[in-house]
């Protein structure tokens, strides 16, 4: 049976961060759930919800940037959907005499099929993956979670192009791949060493197919999860993907979580440069990117 554990909130303003420009009225009960995760997932949280007794603005941001707002007094948010790696989570609440903010740290671990932390797949690591068939032209087999994720909403692993484990600092000096294939092999292609070797990253061409062959329905809370992204419709069926807005890593730094999705191909289009799908809520394509961000892979394999 999942536990919880509560953490109260001190109304003690000596360790609350507090900014006012009159006098405050006492600032109403408040408090933060962080429950657990379970067995199917390694992290320190898997959801974080925030209650205030009266209707109040909240606001929930990661590692700098605003994830999900609400205005009545109550938010729920997926952590575990965060990219693996250390995130610093705040939470702010504003009463409209004050600001009141929480910060704690938030660390996600991959969990791989034999439930450890490793960074190899076991002997079997295709047994806990699944595909969709959404009718495409070429018959190519989507997969239904990113590399690295343990469900459709979870973000999943950031690979800069050519690696395959991810890692806490993106960037032209720590890019470890050496080479210039036009298409990568099965022993740089986060997938197949991820998932097992009948899946492998999208090509080009197969990232232009999903564009240009799909329905795409922009979300701001897959399934009641806060997580924002694309819903992926068959022409054809009523199958579907979600591809989550997961943004990417430049440095250290996570951008356009909950805005942009940035997917890597398996082509090069030069010896710098790589194709990916990108999208925003407005707009979505495929274009070619300096290969040393961090990005999400989304697997791919033949019927």
């Amino acid at each position: 049976m999942k536990t919880k554990f509560i953490l109260i909130i001190p109304l003690l303003m000596a360790l609350l961060q507090w900014s006012c420009g009159e006098e405050a009225e006492e600032m109403p009960d408040w408090n933060i759930t962080l429950t657990p995760v379970n067995e199917a997932y390694s992290g320190e949280y898997a959801t974080v919800e925030v209650n205030v007794s009266k209707a109040v603005d909240i606001h929930l941001s990661v590692d700098g940037s605003v994830m999900k707002s609400t205005s009545d007094g109550s938010l729920v948010y997926d952590v575990s959907a965060l990219p693996v790696g250390s995130h610093t989570v705040k939470v702010a609440v504003a009463d409209g005499y004050g600001v009141y903010e929480k910060s704690f740290s938030c660390k996600i671990v991959a969990k791989h099929n034999d439930g450890t932390n490793n960074d190899k797949p076991n002997n079997n690591p295709e047994m806990m993956y699944d595909y969709v068939d959404l009718g495409l032209p070429s018959g190519t087999l989507w997969a239904t979670c990113n590399v690295g994720a343990k469900n459709p909403w979870n973000y999943g692993g950031c690979y800069a192009w050519g690696e395959v484990t991810t890692k806490d600092e993106y960037s032209k000096e720590t890019y470890r791949f050496k080479g210039s294939p036009s298409v990568l092999d099965a022993a740089h292609d986060a997938a197949t060493v991820n998932m097992g070797s009948n899946w492998r990253m999208p090509t080009k061409a197969e990232c232009d197919e999903l564009s240009e062959n799909c329905e795409w329905e922009w979300t701001d809370d897959y399934n009641g999860k806060g997580v924002a992204g694309y819903i992926v419709k068959s022409r054809i069926s009523s199958n579907s993907i979600f591809l989550p807005a997961a943004g990417s890593r430049d440095g250290s730094d996570l951008y356009g979580a909950g805005s942009d999705g940035n997917y890597w191909s398996s082509s090069a289009n030069s010896f710098v440069n790589t194709w990916e799908l990108y999208f925003s809520s407005d707009r979505r394509g495929v274009r070619d990117l300096y290969h040393v961000y961090g990005q999400s892979v989304r697997a791919v394999r033949c019927r």
